[in-house]
């Protein structure tokens, strides 16, 4: 028995030191932090007649970001991608940026940007950090459904370049979204209905009573004096 007692007394101070190397080794108790691309969509329903709207592209988590390219899938019979245009996000370093590919086709809107500089190893200035807005795509409804929007061909590069002299490619998670375009907004007509009906009411009561007036025959007693012989 004082033997199992050593062992368990032994096991109990060691569990304390474990967990402080774990946290000394690794900055924090829980997992690294992953980046990741996502998707903001509107999160109310899209009227068929109302005005164009935007789907973000983010990232989020992301270190050191120098490039990065995108397709956003979608289906056609219910959207319709006008423009997509580079966010602020990779430019947030001072590096220039320059975009190319933005191609907006049936079904899909696609994107690249790449910054100019010099790796960070060989005196460039570091990529951007943290999180932020990649992209904007713009779009306007094409018919009534739903349709989930896919990132496709999604890649991130860092700011450096490995022992082979080639860019890193940052390993990243992808979050998806979509959109539900409803048919047009029926309820304005609730309430705009009855205040038309209204005015074309009042319309024609005022018209009718001036038609009434104008024809309605002077009372005996209004009737103008006859002239005096001169």
């Amino acid at each position: 028995m004082p033997g199992k007692r050593y062992l368990l007394l032994r096991w109990l101070w060691l569990a304390p030191l474990a967990a402080a190397m774990g946290i000394a080794l690794n900055g924090t108790t829980g997992a690294a932090q992953e980046t990741t691309v996502r998707l903001e969509a509107p999160a109310e329903k899209v009227r068929l007649e109302g005005p164009p709207f935007t789907v973000s592209v983010l990232v989020d988590d992301v270190v050191n970001l120098a490039a990065f390219q995108f397709s956003l899938e979608f289906d056609p019979t219910v959207l319709k991608a006008t423009a997509v245009e580079e966010g602020p996000f990779l430019g947030s370093s001072g590096r220039d940026v320059v975009c190319g590919g933005g191609e907006v086709v049936a079904g899909s809107a696609s994107l690249a940007c790449v910054t100019l500089g010099a790796p960070v190893s060989l005196g460039g200035v570091p990529g951007a950090d943290d999180a932020g807005v990649l992209a904007v795509v713009e779009f306007t409804a094409a018919g009534e459904g739903e349709t989930s929007l896919g990132l496709q061909k999604v890649k991130l590069v860092e700011a450096e370049i490995d022992e082979a002299g080639a860019p890193i490619v940052i390993p990243i998670a992808t979050e998806d979204g979509k959109v539900t375009v409803a048919a047009g907004d029926g309820f304005a007509w609730l309430l705009w209905g009855p205040v038309i009906a209204g005015v074309v009411l009042f319309v024609i009561a005022a018209a009718a009573s001036l038609w009434w007036f104008r024809l309605k025959p002077r009372a005996a007693g209004s009737a103008a004096a006859p002239e005096s012989p001169a």
